[in-house]
């Protein structure tokens, strides 16, 4: 995907002494990382966002959150006092599987380059196990940038779509939230989004099986609530042989 078109859907945000990145989902909806605006949340700070490059000028909107932390997850929505009437080229939203080691990309503003800059890397880690608040994807990026702090709220873009939000910054590994752990969000707002997850970049003759199989969601879901049930020891997964306890586990 053309840098242009990704830089010209995303903004600077910031929210008292708090600064982020968000990008544009529909001509009036952006996303962003829920703790960039906590300030909002405390004592009703104002939200701004820059555009640098919708034209020759800066554009700066007032935002207002459209989604809490009910969904549980460092992500919210936040709506323009006024729609932009630029003819903005969108980026579709994948909820897709990611895989280790694909490349990705993004663009943002993180403190060390106030007018915007693009990163890219690897894919380090993907976790289902997700908790709240936190990321369940790890990247690795080739940027000579030290400090990313900035960037959360930039997207995560693999193979021209966004598939999640950055939303955490540690040296050279980045967390982002995937799609897949707020489509709850997005549909509240009435975006949509393309929903392929699973069949993503498998090795040829896969792709038919993939697309015949049916996903275990209901195995996750107990594997993952009796994760969060204890804080410490062990969870157990038992089964008869070959059903796929490795695989989940």
């Amino acid at each position: 995907m053309h840098t242009r078109v990704i830089e010209k859907i995303v903004a600077r945000i910031q929210c008292g002494h708090m600064f982020g990145t968000a990008f544009l989902i529909s001509p009036e909806i952006l996303l962003t990382a829920l703790h960039t605006i906590d300030q909002y949340f405390s004592n009703e700070t104002e939200i701004f966002v820059e555009f640098l490059n919708l034209g020759e000028k800066k554009i700066v909107k007032k935002v207002t959150p459209i989604t809490g932390r009910d969904f549980g997850v460092d992500v919210v929505a936040l709506k323009l006092e006024e729609p932009l009437t630029d003819d903005i080229p969108f980026i579709k939203i994948a909820n897709s599987q990611i895989p280790y080691n694909i490349k990705w990309s993004t663009f943002g503003y993180p403190v060390e380059f106030p007018s915007g800059g693009k990163l890219e890397g690897r894919v380090l880690r993907v976790n289902e196990f997700f908790n709240s608040y936190s990321w369940n994807i790890e990247v690795s990026h080739t940027s000579t940038i030290e400090n990313c702090a900035g960037l959360s709220g930039a997207p995560l873009l693999i193979d021209g779509a966004i598939r999640g939000i950055f939303i955490y910054q540690a040296n050279q590994v980045i967390g982002a939230i995937g799609i897949n752990k707020f489509t709850n969000l997005l549909d509240s707002v009435g975006i949509r989004y393309e929903n392929s997850f699973g069949t993503d970049h498998l090795p040829d003759g896969l792709e038919e099986r993939a697309a015949e199989s049916i996903p275990n969601y209901k195995a996750f879901e107990l594997i993952e609530n009796a994760i969060k049930a204890k804080n410490k020891g062990y969870v157990i997964v038992t089964g008869s042989p070959g059903i796929g306890k490795t695989l989940v586990s």
